[in-house]
This record gives structure tokens, C-alpha cells and sequence, in this order.
């Protein structure tokens, strides 16, 4: 595992709406947690490990006309392709995930040297949306990066309104669960879940 060192914002990191960050480490990484206003009610906050998109959303907050919002910051980090985390916290500090029995699913084999054709491309471009309709894999649109794009390719819109409406009915069974700490207050712990893919699924969609 690779050390991850991350430059502290400022303390005066707050846009003209008030929109502080904090540092979390989510279980051995470092980042950046928004608190942000949330009336729609959908229950998570945005965390990512990126220094970088800190100054992304200070910006856009300080731009945007109207007071923004958990889900119109999201919206926006969806769009720049960031890699960031819809994060909702368990209640029950004690609750752990089950492990998810992986579904058998693959694009075929094909010969060492067989020479794919566009019908081959199509076959590839169906199984890649039938595999991103499953609920966990709005994950994807989270990394950023090639899955990212390949991601959003897939789901379009549709997709983006998935990743605003936070982690899906079954994340925090089968999601992906992290201990929250501050970063200069250890006492401070909390328990987050979100979903995730696993390395087959990125292996479908790549």
C-alpha cells in the first residue's frame, strides 16, 4: 500500500455559503470530508482523498448563485470525473458487512489470436450496460479515471442521478464499510458505508 500525504487546507478554507471541510481518515487514507447543506434528505456526505478537488468545490461553491447542496456538488463531481465517496453513516457502530457471493458473469474467451470485429465492440458495449444496471455499480462513476468515463458512457444520465441519490438499497449489507477518524482527534470515530466494486466487475466494464 502506497503512503498517501495529503497538504491540510487552510482554516479559513470556507466558501461565501459557509461550507466547511474536515480532514477524516477513512481507515488509513487521509482526506477531505464537505459538510454540506442537505434538504432533500439524502443522508450522506462527500468525502474525497484529493487535495485537488477541495479547490474544485470551494470554487464552484463561491461561483454558484443560489447556496449549494450536497447533491449539486456531487453533481458537479460526477461531471469532472473526481474520485470521491457518497458516504452514509451506520448507526450502529458494531454493524459489519456481508460478504457478497460474486455472480458469475464474463465476456467469453476468444483465441490468442482472433482479431475483434465492430460486432465483437457491440457485444461488449451490451454486456458493459447490462452489468452497470446492477445498483453497486454506480460505484464506478466514483473512481474517476478510464472507469469513470466508460462508466458515464453507460449510464448517462441515469447514472449521475443514481450517484445523487447516495448508496443504494443494499450497500450497507453488502457495501463497503470504513471507521471515520479526525485527523487531529483520534476519539472522534464513526462508521461509514458506500458502495464498491469488486475487481470483476471493474474487469467487465474496462
Amino acid at each position: 500500500m502506497h503512503e498517501v500525504h495529503i497538504v491540510p487546507p487552510p482554516n479559513n478554507l470556507t466558501s461565501p455559503y459557509q461550507v466547511s471541510v474536515k480532514i477524516r481518515n477513512l481507515e488509513g487514507t487521509l482526506g477531505y470530508m464537505f459538510d454540506l447543506p442537505d434538504t432533500n434528505g439524502k443522508g450522506y456526505k462527500l468525502w474525497t482523498p484529493h487535495a485537488l478537488t477541495v479547490w474544485e468545490v470551494k470554487r464552484y461553491c463561491h461561483n454558484e448563485p443560489m447556496i449549494p447542496e450536497t447533491i449539486s456538488v456531487c453533481r458537479y463531481l460526477v461531471l469532472r470525473g473526481c474520485t470521491f465517496r457518497t458516504l452514509r453513516q451506520v448507526e450502529n457502530d458494531q454493524a459489519r458487512p456481508l460478504k457478497k457471493t460474486p455472480e458469475i458473469f464474463d465476456l467469453g474467451n476468444r483465441p490468442r489470436d482472433y482479431k475483434g470485429d465492430k460486432y465483437d465492440y457491440a457485444g461488449y458495449e451490451k454486456a458493459r450496460l447490462e452489468h452497470m444496471s446492477r445498483p453497486w455499480c454506480r460505484a464506478a462513476l466514483l473512481k474517476g479515471g478510464i472507469l469513470w468515463r466508460l462508466a458515464l458512457d453507460s449510464l448517462g444520465e441515469k447514472g449521475i442521478n443514481r450517484v445523487m441519490d447516495g448508496p443504494s438499497a443494499g450497500a450497507a449489507i453488502y457495501g463497503t464499510h470504513w471507521h471515520a477518524t479526525d485527523a487531529q482527534n483520534r476519539a472522534t470515530r464513526e462508521l461509514y458505508f458506500d458502495d464498491d466494486i469488486a475487481d470483476t466487475d471493474i474487469g467487465i466494464i474496462c
